[in-house]
């Protein structure tokens, strides 16, 4: 079944706009977290746990359940390490990124499976 060149525009404009800003905005304060502890460790989580919750809505609004799921499984991770306001260590660090890896991965098959669906895109229109 082919897909409906509207539905096609939103998927590469949230793919290629707002899903890759989310997943940078998550990396960013992965990164941030290896070396901050207390009130802003909590400020970087609190960024990198809205990322995720945001990405990962966008995701089931547009169905996109892969990216959901990897959504799901960083959130399960995150929730127990937000609240103790410490750097974030290299035993979650790594595959909290890898999972970021693997959602820039997904965002970016959107956005190649999407541009010739949409037949145009309204990204920087």
């Amino acid at each position: 079944m082919a897909l409906d060149p509207r539905l096609g525009a939103i998927l590469l404009e949230f793919a290629a706009g707002e899903g890759l800003a989310l997943c940078a905005t998550f990396e960013d304060a992965l990164l941030e977290l290896r070396h901050l502890s207390g009130e802003e460790a909590i400020a970087a989580w609190i960024r990198a746990s809205r990322s995720v919750h945001s990405l990962k809505g966008a995701a089931a609004a547009l169905q996109l359940p892969e990216i959901v799921r990897l959504a799901v499984g960083v959130e399960a991770i995150i929730a127990p390490l937000r609240v103790s306001g410490e750097p974030l260590r290299s035993p979650h660090l790594d595959p909290l990124l890898e999972a970021a890896a693997l959602i820039r991965g997904r965002l970016a098959a959107v956005t190649a499976a999407s541009a010739p669906a949409a037949g145009h895109s309204t990204v920087g229109a």
